[in-house]
C-alpha cells in the first residue's frame, strides 16, 4: 500500500491496556472522537518520521481519564500492542 504524502500526526501510542490487545493513546487532535472513530486507517511513524507497516484499523475507541483507550483489528496479544509502544499515529492531510 502506498502512503500519502503528507500526514497529520493525532497521536502517540503508550501503553497495552489489558491483555487482548488494546492500547492507550495520548491524543494529539482536538477531535479524538472522528479522528478515532471505528472503520478508520491509522498510520503509524516512528521518531524519524518514517512510516512504519502497514495501516492499523480502529476496531473500537473510549474516552480513558485524559487518553484513549484504541483496539486495532488484528491486535488481538499484549505482546503485539506492546510492540507498538511509543509510535505515533497519523492520518493523510485532506
Amino acid at each position: 500500500m502506498t502512503e500519502p504524502l503528507r500526514h497529520l500526526v493525532v497521536g502517540r501510542l503508550r501503553k497495552p491496556h489489558g491483555l487482548k490487545g488494546s492500547v492507550t493513546v495520548f491524543p494529539l487532535t482536538d477531535d479524538p472522537q472522528d479522528v478515532y472513530a471505528a472503520g478508520v486507517q491509522l498510520w503509524l511513524k516512528d521518531l524519524d518520521g518514517e512510516f512504519v507497516g502497514e495501516p492499523l484499523t480502529v476496531e473500537w475507541n473510549k474516552p480513558y481519564h485524559r487518553e484513549w483507550l484504541l483496539k486495532f483489528v488484528g491486535v488481538d496479544r499484549v505482546e503485539v500492542a506492546d510492540s507498538l509502544r511509543g509510535l505515533f499515529l497519523s492520518v493523510p492531510d485532506s
